[in-house]
């Protein structure tokens, strides 16, 4: 398991600083991880050379943990957060997924 960002290019990690402020911002953060192909290091940027728009994209898969099952559902219904992280980010979509510690 890897436990930096270095493995990821220099514009993917201002990215993920940049959205890791603005789920700060908007919630009490304990525990976010970083999963999926990004966290893997095989994620997929493939661009359509005569549109210049991707035909697939890989995005940045986010997980908060929280204490309460409540909280995680809270978090997953911000339409506010998510809109923020949509119009902020606008290379890489972002997943943001909310579990309870006891989840799974």
């Amino acid at each position: 398991m890897k436990t930096s960002l270095e493995h990821l290019p220099e514009q993917k990690q201002q990215e993920l600083q940049r959205a890791i402020e603005i789920i700060r911002e908007e919630i009490d953060l304990d525990m976010l991880i970083l999963f999926g192909s990004y966290a893997r290091g095989d994620w997929v940027e493939d661009l359509d050379p005569e549109t210049l728009l991707y035909r697939y994209q890989s995005d940045f898969d986010l997980l908060v943990i929280t204490e309460t099952p409540r909280q995680a559902g809270k978090i997953e219904q911000n339409s506010q957060l998510a809109q923020r992280l949509a119009k902020t980010i606008h290379r890489t979509p972002i997943s943001l997924i909310a579990e309870d510690i006891q989840f799974g």
